[in-house]
């Protein structure tokens, strides 16, 4: 962790003695060994603990209540209540001062600390309790910053006393070194572009970035400096503490280690998807060096796996695993476009790319290919018309017209295991399936998740896909050059760091697209009934204010209540279908690890009555058993979080009582809620409302109100995406101010001034009610007995600035 370099241990006096002194001398040097096996406190006083004022979370830090937090404390307390002994926090203002005041003796023990040479030499470390990966994090649209070679003669941020304070000068001095206070403040000079990049620990950067909005982060591999195991450190003469804390360490099992861990680290490892970075040798970053970008090809149009975007960018489930790989291990890829499958395997063999994905091994390509380990196994698929033959084997295949993609895996096996089958290749999957439709072939044999959608969305009611072909799944591995073993090892290694619940995730997304283009139809549906019912509600008020003029305030009166009542429930709406979405994905990854532990049993048994079962292969699933266990049991706990929330914002809504609530945990419950829209919309917002405010008012009227200025963000303020801040203050101690401010385009004069003016809207010609923001003042004003105002110039951005009563307000309307 942070902390200065120390050069050497304290100097130390030389005793010398007269031979004559001889008896007097061994009695003191008998007196000092036993009085060096007594620790320097008594049992009974507590152990102080050296902390920095600046922090370091989500390892250390003093909370809002001025208390040590953190990880680091976690473990540190639990040793101590092992121990019968209680701890006392000593404040100092950086970390060389914790070092210090460790080395002085004014402090027994200090945490977070990594063992490098030259730091603090004379201090004592215990053994790691932690490893901290550091890497190197920029912006998300700088990508030609992967490595510190890249950063030659540009900036770089750091925090002070960080051991990379002194690493990183030593090893690359042409890097401009930009010292930070702290981590947050040298992540939000990245974000802002004050700097280029960060070097630090990963997940001190996932923290800060999750808990301060810092959404346009990208981490871009590790970094190679030895200092990611954390340590305690104790003072000079105390060895005795640190073979205490020592003890207690390795007495942990792994279920403590997880217990301890979860709270401060599978949060930011799963929101940035970070899992396991891979340390390379000196050797291989040597090669990395020399080598330079990694080209590679993939087929243009065999979706899921790989696919072109709209600007011609490789996207797919193989993309999203050579985007882990590089992050994990470093590796540079460059991807070199063609036109077929067939193109690519031509410029591999002309030695043009270094690297193929999604190849299945077979003996023909062994002759010219290196493979890595499968990272995914599929089945495959026998497609025939709705109509067509029976098949359900390769056996059924003989003396059949079969249509297989061109130069790929499968048509190797398929000449191999059934040579009697009449064989129609085609260059790509659709046309495969097109050579079925129109009877140029009986039969298409391809990956099942490759031609699921196809069959469903453009021949539907023609194909149907008649059943997989057992025992014949399709391993995709990635292909390099003949004598590439460097490169091959390292990309095993990358792929090896990519966790069950990662490919799992990267899985679901690519296979559900189909699926969301089927409810985006019903959805656009429903608007277009939407609409339509909103322009015959208009045209009714209409001709009934054209006969009935007397009583036009009168029913505009109700047709506004009516309609603001819609917009509450649209809002609602959109919230239950944003927490929908965000529920099934931690489903969805239990689900299938689930599915995974279930298929690893099943070998497991296999074996065991074969009697091949092997003590490595019963500890390699007692692991992947564990590390399932683990994973379904936190996406289980992170579906049930969401359910408390969303439960709490809709009761609510819909009960709308007044209660007491916490005024910064009540923003998160809503912010948490429309996440999934906000997102979508590239809206960034960081709530900076200070904890332990209290409210006593109707949350459910400032649920609305909170939604609507939000919607109106995204929807007016920032159509391309923004940043927004929430903030807040208690003033004079009765009334509480909530400002909600964004970066978006901003309001003229004219459009300030009727803001809040029902059925005022900029966007009536899309579909805009002109009620969200009258809804705001009308709650505010009437509901919460408090008031609203707007500051905005054109192109500045805007500020809605609440002032509500601590204690309630008037319950009206």
């Amino acid at each position: 962790m942070p902390s200065a370099f120390r050069r050497g241990p304290n100097s130390r006096r030389t005793i010398c003695f007269r031979s004559d002194a001889a008896f007097f001398a061994l009695a003191w040097l008998l007196a000092g060994l036993l009085l060096s096996a007594v620790p320097a406190h008594a049992a009974d006083e507590p152990w102080r603990v050296a902390v920095a004022e600046t922090g370091w979370p989500p390892f250390e830090y003093l909370d809002h209540r001025g208390e040590w937090s953190g990880l680091t404390s976690d473990y540190l307390r639990l040793i101590a209540q092992r121990q019968g002994r209680e701890l006392e926090t000593v404040v100092v203002p950086d970390w060389d001062a914790v070092l210090e005041a460790v080395e002085t003796g004014d402090a027994d023990v200090a945490g977070s600390f990594a063992r490098v040479e030259g730091r603090a030499e004379a201090l004592n470390y215990t053994e790691s309790y932690v490893d901290n990966p550091v890497v190197l994090v920029t912006r998300r649209d700088t990508e030609d910053l992967r490595r510190l070679e890249d950063l030659a003669g540009r900036s770089l941020a750091v925090e002070c006393g960080h051991a990379l304070d002194q690493l990183i000068p030593d090893a690359h001095p042409q890097i401009d070194l930009q010292r930070f206070a702290d981590a947050e403040t040298a992540l939000r000079a990245v974000a802002t572009g004050e700097v280029e990049a960060w070097a630090g620990s990963l997940l001190v950067m996932a923290w800060v970035a999750e808990r301060h909005g810092l959404a346009n982060l990208q981490v871009r591999g590790p970094l190679p400096f030895a200092t990611g195991s954390l340590r305690f450190v104790t003072g000079p003469e105390d060895a005795a503490l640190r073979d205490t804390l020592d003890r207690e360490l390795e007495a942990m099992d792994d279920r403590t280690h997880a217990e301890l861990r979860r709270p401060w680290m599978a949060d930011a490892v799963t929101a940035w998807g970070t899992g396991r970075l891979v340390e390379l040798t000196d050797e291989e970053r040597a090669w990395l060096g020399e080598h330079g970008a990694i080209r590679y090809a993939a087929t243009p149009d065999w979706p899921p796996f790989d696919d072109l975007g709209p600007e011609g960018q490789h996207r797919g489930i193989s993309a999203d695993f050579l985007r882990h790989v590089a992050e994990r291990t470093g590796l540079v890829f460059e991807h070199v476009p063609v036109e077929s499958w067939s193109e690519a395997v031509r410029l591999f063999r002309d030695g043009e790319v270094d690297l193929l994905t999604s190849v299945q091994q077979t003996p023909e390509r062994d002759e010219f290919m290196d493979f890595t380990r499968p990272y995914l196994e599929i089945p495959l698929a026998l497609v025939t018309t709705v109509d067509g033959p029976s098949v359900g084997s390769l056996s059924d295949l003989a003396g059949r017209r079969v249509a297989v993609l061109a130069d790929s895996g499968m048509l190797a096996d398929l000449r191999r295991e059934q040579p009697d089958a009449e064989i129609v290749e085609r260059p790509s999957t659709d046309a495969v399936l097109r050579a079925v439709a129109d009877g140029d072939a009986e039969v298409a044999l391809d990956n099942l998740l490759v031609v699921a959608g196809p069959v469903r969305a453009r021949y539907a009611g023609l194909l149907e896909v008649a059943s997989t072909v057992e025992g014949a799944d399709e391993r995709l591995r990635l292909a390099v050059q003949p004598g590439e073993e460097r490169l091959r090892e390292i990309l095993d290694r990358g792929l090896d760091s990519v966790t069950p619940a990662e490919a799992a995730a990267i899985q679901q997304r690519w296979t559900t697209i189909t699926i969301e283009e089927d409810i985006d139809w019903g959805r656009a549906l429903r608007l277009a009934a939407l609409v339509a019912g909103v322009a015959l509600v208009i045209l009714a008020i209409v001709l009934y204010f054209n006969r009935r003029l007397r009583r036009a305030y009168a029913d505009l009166e109700a047709a506004q209540a009516q309609l603001v009542e819609s917009e509450k429930m649209a809002a609602l709406g959109s919230l239950v279908a944003g927490v929908a979405h965000e529920i099934n994905t931690p489903l969805g990854v239990a689900m299938t690890t689930d599915s995974q532990l279930k298929s690893d049993l099943d070998t497991l048994q296999r074996r065991y009555t074969a009697g091949e079962m092997t003590r490595s292969d019963l500890e390699r699933l007692l692991e992947r058993a564990r590390e399932g266990h683990d994973i379904v049991a936190w996406n289980l706990e992170r579906a049930a979080g969401l359910v408390r929330d969303f439960k709490q914002v809709a009761v609510d809504r819909q009960r709308d009582e007044r209660r007491e609530f916490e005024l910064r945990g009540f923003v998160d419950e809503v912010l948490h809620g429309l996440s999934p829209r906000l997102s979508r919309a590239g809206i960034e917002v960081a709530n900076a409302i200070p904890e332990g405010v209290i409210l006593d008012s109707w949350p459910g009227s400032l649920s609305q109100i909170l939604t609507n200025l939000l919607i109106n963000v995204e929807e007016h303020a920032c159509p391309e995406g923004c940043r927004v801040w929430l903030r807040g203050r208690v003033q004079d101690n009765d009334w509480v101010e909530i400002e909600c401010a964004d970066e978006g385009q901003g309001m003229d004069a004219a459009t300030r001034a009727r803001v809040f003016e029902p059925f005022f809207t900029s966007r009536r010609s899309q579909g805009g009610s002109g009620l969200g923001l009258h809804i705001v003042w009308n709650q505010v004003t009437g509901r919460l007995g408090g008031s609203v105002r707007v500051e905005s110039e054109p192109g500045q951005g805007a500020r809605f600035i609440l002032r509500l009563p601590r204690r309630g307000g008037p319950a009206t309307n």
